[in-house]
């Protein structure tokens, strides 16, 4: 056996080799290097990156300015709007809490699209929910994060908002019935 060892093949083969492969006569078994890396590709994906967990968490953050359906929606575009109105005139209010809630009420009219598609509107109705969104939308000042963005124009955004609140009965009328 000494003598084998001088041959530097079977001294790297011999020291790199399993020692159940040492055994005489073991035969290496061919599936074997197959259910290896089987069993090493199953495991590297059974753990999580911190990553993936943030995502998750960022898919299911829901903001607390987030009215609850559609009626609610409406209902907050009513009571921010002419808070706004005011609160641009006023100097009372910082620049910084003015920005929030422009941010804030141009997230609310973003969201008119989905509220209403989860309400009971009928496909007119909800064409007509989208399309009042869109003009809101071009109502609303172009910077709403700036602020020295230009105040927002009650008198364009109250028929807006009378138009959506024809349609919250209609929004719930099916939800009653059942």
């Amino acid at each position: 056996m000494k003598n084998a060892f001088n041959n530097s093949r079977l001294r790297l083969l011999w020291t790199s080799t399993p020692a159940l492969c040492r055994v005489p006569g073991f035969k290496y078994p061919e599936w074997w290097a197959v259910i290896l890396a089987g069993i090493a590709l199953s495991l590297c994906g059974c753990g999580s990156s911190t990553e993936s967990h943030e995502e998750e968490h960022l898919e299911h953050f829901v903001p607390a300015h987030k009215p609850g359906d559609f009626g609610d929606l409406v209902e907050q575009l009513a009571l921010r709007v002419p808070r706004l109105a005011e609160g641009s005139q006023s100097s009372d209010v910082s620049d910084e809490d003015r920005v929030t809630a422009l941010l804030e009420l141009s997230d609310i009219i973003s969201w008119i699209p989905e509220l209403a598609a989860d309400s009971e509107l009928l496909k007119a109705d909800f064409e007509s929910a989208v399309a009042t969104g869109n003009k809101l939308k071009a109502a609303f000042p172009e910077k709403p994060g700036h602020p020295k963005a230009t105040a927002i124009d009650v008198a364009t955004f109250e028929p807006l908002i009378d138009e959506l609140r024809r349609l919250v009965p209609k929004s719930q009328d099916r939800k009653e019935q059942m």
